[in-house]
């Protein structure tokens, strides 16, 4: 899995994005509102909504729930060493130990210097520093010296096929979870935490990884999406090997706007909506901590809703047979049902134009004036497609790639997500280690401080994930009857269509250790103690039970209830190897107090979700990437183009309405006509013998039918048996909206801006950063 991260980050080193100064969100805001005429450049808050919006009664819960109404376990254990606000920037606390400094003093340059060594710490006479501070020219800067790796990990869960012969495994339509709902960190980390997810992927699109597209997301920890209680859920995809300009309808990656030429999302709910800074929880709710949690039931599944039609349990890869809509569904105390989308053109959009840029510097002289000629709209797809598949290194699959000759590879349409998936997906979390610090007395004891999650143990057994499912092509073919008039549309239930997850036993590194012993897995000194990492003994362990349900859940059986939290600081007692190290818990009292005010820093700001105008910088900036396109491929381009918009009376109403989350965000959206919404305004340009009127006419029928009949309390994915009582999460409030009125069927609610009064607006946008030749920089191009 780290190797896996790494080679996608190396990947986005590829990218870059402008360094224009940072345009304030009050200015883009004012020029949304001076695009709108003014009779309907009303702003319609949750207050102002009628009543039946649940908006109001999201605050009037926050305003009247007291401190004594929720669990009083949950107040015990997050008060017990008078935490930091997590809904709060927290600048850390170090000890001079933990900080160097780097700039000038008295013109002299130094570079990441000890405080000590410069005696910068006695000059200042203060014992602690925060994470960033400034000091005569230059900066200090601190970091803990450790780290904790709190992973999530034990056995892993299979799809049912896996150890089947290959040509006997079903193709993978859809997997779905309930997951535990609880506040895992006190205070989150920097780096971002994926406690649990999967990752579906098209098999032998690209030799190094997924060039056909990757559905991945869950649960997720980093506040830059908004400071909360609980995890977001992250309900998402990427196409062409994690192109930065992914994306449902407007941000990509890095919370940057794209253009409304990459769009593949569809809003499909008019009860729901798809914020960029993902699915949220309310902090009110009853978390049921003594008795079993709380769940959110989800499931990503390929629908034949854009030109399926019915298909075979094993389909070879072909253009020819029904494309696949990846549908996300949800299961929340507040709405059950498919929620939004992704088009099947959004995994080969501009595929062969992304191919051209991939590899550009490898091709020969000829193949570089073909590509351009291609780009210039000189040759046509099928004139291309004959020359490529014609050079002696093109391979159809890359299951045929010759990895030791590296040559270039295309990807083909047909090995995208929107044709074809592996028999299987990867499950299970992709954590980064959290901070740690150290801290030797004077009489040479070694103690280090953690700062451990929050994972429910007040039951022998404690679920974190529900009824694991994989389903196969009779869902497919269910919605197809569905959509057909085949079958009653009352008919959701899809837990025929689906077998319950394997599960493949995991190792415990330390089976002799406690469940919540720490051990110690590298340090970069051993005798100084520095650059420490050290991991937890606590495992997942999976089930398979009478219900025929695979669930994971933590088994505290046989360990005491007072000793089933991650202690927060440990005396070390060192020995001359890394595997003989031990860490005695001791309590706050016991523990140096040097070490008891420590703790890491959180980030700084959240982001905004700026609105699609062009700022004066990003005018410039398109001219530098227009003149690059015309030098180095003699294309001219848009390179951003946020026309799909522009809100037409017709299909859009001018209306902005606001909602507000409990992180602090204002959300503000608009309200279009299915078939109108942005994604499409686009598609019809770049597919207009798909996306005519009368098939999007069609489209538009569907999802009346789909939003007239199927209501927010339909079930979809089967609530679990394992437990007597499974009780639903709450989504935040302020993610459930009304239809106004008029507006009431076949309209979806649209975001066009996130806002938060500490956050950081995110301006820059992504462009290709590419090489021509080995050694040739082409500068900033569309890669469009």
């Amino acid at each position: 899995m780290k190797k896996f991260s790494f080679l996608v980050f190396i990947l986005l080193l590829n990218f870059c994005s402008s360094d224009s100064e940072e345009t304030t969100n009050e200015n883009i805001e004012s020029q949304l509102l001076e695009e709108i005429p003014s009779p309907e450049s009303e702003i319609i808050t949750s207050e102002t909504q009628k009543d039946e919006n649940p908006g109001p009664e999201a605050e009037e819960i926050e305003e009247e729930t007291t401190e004594d109404e929720e669990s009083e376990e949950y107040y015990e254990i997050i008060d017990e060493e008078n935490l930091p606000d997590y809904s709060e920037h927290i600048p850390g606390t170090f000890l001079a130990e933990h900080c160097f400094f780097e700039g000038r003093i008295a013109g002299e340059y130094y570079e990441k210097e000890s405080l000590s060594d410069l005696g910068i710490d006695e000059e200042l006479n203060q014992q602690y520093f925060t994470k960033h501070q400034q000091y005569q020219d230059g900066n200090i800067q601190c970091s803990p010296n450790g780290h904790v790796y709190f992973s999530i990990g034990g056995d892993v869960l299979q799809t049912s096929d896996i150890f089947k012969p290959e040509s006997q495994r079903r193709d993978l339509y859809g997997l779905s979870f309930y997951d535990r709902i609880f506040s895992f960190y006190d205070v989150a980390p920097d780096a971002q935490n994926g406690l649990w997810g999967q990752w579906i992927q098209a098999p032998d699109s690209h030799p190094f990884g997924p060039g056909g597209g990757s559905i991945e997301g869950g649960l997720y920890v980093n506040h830059k999406v908004g400071r909360t209680k609980f995890p977001k859920y992250m309900a998402s995809g990427a196409t062409q090997f994690y192109s930065p300009d992914s994306s449902y309808y407007g941000w990509g990656f890095f919370e940057r706007r794209t253009d409304c030429e990459c769009y593949g999302g569809i809003q499909i709910t008019n009860r729901v909506l798809n914020t960029p800074n993902l699915i949220s929880f309310d902090e009110q709710q009853n978390t049921f901590d003594d008795d079993g949690g709380i769940y959110f039931g989800h499931g990503w599944f390929a629908l034949p809703l854009i030109g399926g039609d019915y298909r075979e349990l094993v389909e070879e890869p072909s253009e020819d047979i029904g494309k696949l809509t990846w549908t996300f569904f949800m299961n929340s105390a507040q709405f059950s049902g498919p929620t939004w989308a992704y088009v099947p053109e959004f995994w080969y959009r501009r595929m062969d134009t992304w191919n051209i840029y991939e590899y550009y510097a490898a091709y020969s002289d000829q193949t570089k004036e073909i590509a351009k000629k291609y780009l210039q709209g000189e040759i046509s797809q099928e004139e291309l497609d004959g020359y490529i598949t014609n050079l002696d290194w093109y391979r159809d699959s890359a299951n045929n790639y010759d990895y030791e000759s590296a040559p270039p590879f295309w990807v083909e349409e047909k090995n995208t997500l929107a044709y074809k998936t592996q028999s299987y997906a990867a499950m299970g979390s992709e954590m980064e280690p959290v901070p740690a610090f150290s801290y030797r007395d004077n009489n040479g004891d070694l103690f280090v401080k953690v700062f451990p999650p929050n994972v429910p143990n007040k039951k022998d057994k404690e679920f974190f994930t529900l009824d694991g499912r994989f389903y196969d092509v009779r869902l497919y073919n269910h919605f197809q009857d569905l959509l057909s008039g085949k079958k009653d549309f009352s008919q959701t239930s899809i837990d025929d269509y689906s077998d319950q997850l394997i599960i493949e036993e995991g190792q415990k590194a330390n089976p002799n250790l406690s469940p919540t012993a720490l051990s110690l897995e590298d340090v970069e000194d051993l005798s100084e103690f520095s650059s420490f990492t050290l991991e937890w003994n606590l495992r997942l362990k999976a089930e398979q039970n009478e219900y025929g349900e695979t669930n994971t859940y933590w088994d505290w059986t046989g360990v005491k209830e007072n000793q089933r939290d991650v202690n927060t600081y440990y005396k070390v007692t060192e020995a001359d190897n890394i595997e003989d190290y031990r860490f005695t818990s001791v309590s706050r009292d016991q523990a140096p107090e040097e070490l008891i005010d420590l703790q890491y820093s959180n980030l700084e700001n959240v982001v905004n979700f700026t609105p699609h105008i062009e700022s004066e910088e990003d005018l410039e900036l398109e001219q530098t990437v227009m003149e690059n396109d015309l030098e180095n491929f003699g294309i001219s381009t848009d390179p951003i183009n946020y026309t799909c918009w522009l809100c037409d009376s017709d299909g859009c109403d001018e209306t902005i309405y606001e909602t507000f989350l409990d992180d602090g965000s204002t959300v503000r959206y608009r309200w279009y006509r299915f078939k109108d919404q942005p994604t499409f305004q686009e598609l019809k340009v770049d597919y207009p013998d798909v996306y005519t009127s009368e098939y999007l006419d069609e489209l538009q029928k569907q999802i009346e039918n789909i939003q007239s009949n199927w209501d927010s309390s339909q079930e979809f994915i089967p609530t679990p048996k394992s437990l007597t009582n499974v009780r639903l999460a709450e989504l935040d409030h302020g993610l459930i909206v009304e239809p106004p009125e008029g507006l009431e069927l076949g309209w979806v609610p649209i975001v066009i801006e996130v806002f938060h009064p500490n956050g950081e607006a995110q301006n820059s946008i992504n462009f290709l950063e590419i090489e021509l030749d080995e050694d040739v920089y082409g500068g900033f191009v569309s890669g469009r």
